[in-house]
């Protein structure tokens, strides 16, 4: 019994109507024939619709002509597991030539190897690719040499790590043996030079099975191995240094070779490789390439003289000056055309808020005013404010989205809506509440009491504008807080919007905080003005939520981070796939930064996605550090667990190639708060050694020297404290 005969008995009775045990290509043909199929649609199941395995029917026994090209492979790729193995098993050609070509199918988010790999979630097990191959050749159906060749040709065509590591992870199933690996060397060498980590950390593991390795070509394919892991650096040079105990006559390529393996982020690799070096009596390429060491390998290695040339003179503490707010200048009707063009050019939160403000107390006469900035505005509809917004830039921003859920009824930033409606002329001039008065969006205490003055009657007041207006309020006692459960706030309720607003009193998720003299605070009691956190903002509806939060409380960062803060650390998903739009935020926020600000980064800094931890660096060194001292920043990290020292200590090699001293300062006051004994530390001691010989080796903190004193044993912290310790 083969196992696509063995795969049908898990399946449920009845769901694959059109197949009987034992059933031809041909039979298969003739009974899709007798089921009733939905034309148009875009899969085939059994019940409804195409697919590739109807198209493939009717180009066999149709003689239907389809051309064999991405989008044929692309319909194979991804067509249901069990009409795809029928057609495997019964349909030669397909199997023995059109297969192929889907090793070289550059593929899709949806249609590749990768993508259909079961991974987490099992929805996903009905495309799985690997299993198939490997069936087919257990049961030698298809070309095994031309299979293996495949997989690896597959290395060098350009494709995304994402979709190489399917290659290199899945190449281990098929049990290859020495004699296989060592037959296909050339294609390794290709992998190894593709410029892909993965890639080369596969390549050089397989390369260490070879029975006989191939010399010449390997010395020249071996710089590439130092751009991937530790372990595949570190193997690499092993293999050099092999190589030149029997090949005299490629020392001097080996050497070549070994010089890059200086340029490696593991002192391990770089160590090796001088080793190596002075092996060939070629101390002389570790001194001339003494830039690229660390300070810390430019020590042990070249001794202090090049340490402290490597760390140049001591630099000073860094100067904490903190950016302040400046008032804001409000439009004029002679302002207001020259300054709604500056937008488009930048787009600034506060500015546009200012603008919204203008238009809500100008009214209709705004549309004339801006119509030579936006000729649209002159058609004389209601729609008129969503034209113009709609014209700013605010796309950069992702804060600002209108689609087809807008019918008329105002925009889903309910903030904006009281401006829409003056401006349409569906109410008269009025005076925004909220409007920022300095450069951090805050509202000044006694401006905002002589604004709610301008109304008689309070039933006018927008709930939105007043509810956000006090979320940025300077002052924030007692009477403001009993001002958000006045009759009006109340009686608004009953009309709150139909599209989310970012200021409601009530929980979500677990996360509605509140706002008192203190500061926030997390839900506790039913008194106070309250909102809830933001949204997932990573839900394909809503993926511009984290600005539209900031845009609408732009001197909320306290709250911005803090609402963040509490989500992450409840969440692995959250912290994972918030922090991206959230870090976003924070690189162009107008707010002030606070304690919150500085804890949020250190959660940013620690998520797993690459391209978020480099953005967060990037704010570590430039924004925090002039506006966050240090020893706060380390105090608001402390206080996080199961932290993985090793992404934070990544992250901050990154900061400290823009701030060192910070970093310094930063891991100074960290360290001590640290448990000894916690993973990774280590990775922690040797940044904070080599930042610290980069600026100059001050002299050590009381704490930490007393804290690494503390270390002892022969772990890696250990080591590297003792080693500190000894510098010091």
């Amino acid at each position: 019994m083969t196992y696509f005969d063995e795969m049908f008995k898990t399946f449920s009775p009845g769901w694959r109507t059109w197949y009987q045990p034992g059933m031809t290509l041909h039979g298969a043909y003739e009974a899709v024939q007798q089921i009733p199929i939905k034309r148009g649609a875009e899969r085939w199941d059994g019940r409804t619709g195409k697919s590739f395995f109807e198209l493939r029917l009717r180009e066999v026994f149709e003689d239907f002509e389809i051309a064999h090209d991405d989008a044929y492979s692309e319909l194979f790729m991804s067509e249901w597991r069990f009409e795809r193995n029928f057609l495997l098993w019964h349909d030669p050609e397909l199997r023995e030539e059109l297969l192929w070509q889907l090793f070289s199918f550059p593929g899709t988010s949806q249609s590749s190897f990768a993508a259909l790999e079961p991974a987490y979630d099992a929805r996903r097990y009905d495309g799985r690719w690997s299993e198939t191959l490997v069936e087919l050749d257990a049961e030698g159906l298809i070309d095994r040499d031309r299979l293996l060749d495949e997989m690896l040709a597959a290395l060098g065509r350009g494709f995304t790590q994402h979709r190489n590591k399917w290659f290199t992870k899945h190449f281990a199933d098929f049990n290859p043996t020495k004699e296989e690996v060592t037959a296909r060397q050339r294609l390794l060498f290709t992998a190894l030079s593709s410029g892909v980590p993965s890639n080369a950390s596969f390549a050089i593991k397989q390369l260490k099975r070879v029975s006989t390795l191939d010399d010449d070509a390997f010395v020249t394919a071996a710089p590439h191995a130092f751009g991937a892991s530790k372990a595949a650096g570190i193997d690499a040079l092993k293999m050099l240094d092999r190589v030149a105990s029997r090949r005299e006559d490629l020392h001097g390529q080996v050497a070549d070779a070994a010089v890059h393996a200086l340029y490696h982020d593991a002192d391990a690799v770089v160590r090796d490789a001088a080793t190596l070096l002075r092996k060939l009596d070629r101390d002389d390429l570790v001194a001339a390439n003494a830039g690229s060491l660390s300070p810390v390998m430019a020590a042990e290695l070249l001794g202090d003289t090049a340490a402290a040339d490597a760390g140049g003179v001591e630099l000073p503490a860094l100067d904490y000056t903190p950016p302040e707010a400046e008032p804001v200048v409000p439009f004029t009707d002679d302002t207001a055309l020259f300054r709604t063009r500056e937008l488009f050019a930048n787009v600034d939160p506060v500015g546009v808020e200012l603008l919204v403000a203008w238009l809500a107390q100008t009214g209709p006469r705004a549309v004339d005013i801006l119509a030579p900035a936006i000729p649209d505005m002159n058609n004389g509809s209601g729609f008129a404010m969503k034209t113009l917004v709609r014209c700013l830039p605010l796309e950069a921003l992702s804060v600002l989205e209108f689609g087809a859920s807008y019918e008329g009824v105002g925009f889903d930033i309910d903030w904006i809506k009281p401006a829409e409606r003056v401006l349409s002329g569906h109410l008269p001039p009025r005076t925004m509440l909220s409007t920022p008065t300095d450069t951090f969006g805050r509202v000044d205490t006694a401006e905002f009491h002589r604004r709610l003055a301008t109304y008689s009657d309070p039933r006018d007041i927008d709930p939105v504008d007043y509810r956000l207006a006090l979320t940025r309020l300077t002052e924030f006692g007692p009477a403001e807080a009993d001002q958000a459960s006045v009759p009006v706030i109340a009686q608004a309720r009953k009309y709150e919007p139909r599209h989310y607003t970012t200021v409601e009193p009530q929980v979500l998720g677990g996360h509605t905080f509140r706002r008192t003299t203190d500061g926030w605070d997390a839900f506790d009691t039913e008194e106070g003005f309250w909102i809830r956190a933001p949204r997932n903002p990573s839900r394909w509806d809503n993926p511009d939520l984290p600005a539209r939060v900031a845009m609408l409380a732009p001197s909320c960062m306290d709250f911005y981070t803090y609402a963040w803060l509490e989500t992450m650390v409840d969440s692995q998903y959250a912290a994972e796939y918030h922090s991206e739009y959230a870090v976003e935020v924070l690189s162009w926020h107008p707010g002030e930064w606070t304690f919150h600000t500085a804890a949020f980064l250190g959660l940013a800094l620690h998520v797993p996605d690459q391209g978020t931890r480099s953005r967060a660096a990037e704010l570590v060194a430039t924004r925090l550090a002039h506006s966050i001292p240090a020893a706060t920043a380390a105090e608001a990290w402390a206080q996080f667990d199961e932290i993985k020292f090793g992404r934070w200590a990544t992250g901050l090699t990154d900061a400290a190639t823009l701030n060192p001293t910070y970093v310094r300062d930063l891991l100074t006051h960290l360290l001590p708060r640290l448990d000894h004994k916690a993973r990774d530390v280590a990775k922690l001691i040797e940044l904070y050694r080599n930042v610290r010989l980069e600026t100059g080796a001050p002299e050590l903190d009381a704490a930490l020297r007393e804290w690494l004193e503390g270390l002892s044993g022969k772990s890696k912290a250990a080591q590297a404290a003792a080693a500190l310790l000894k510098e010091a």
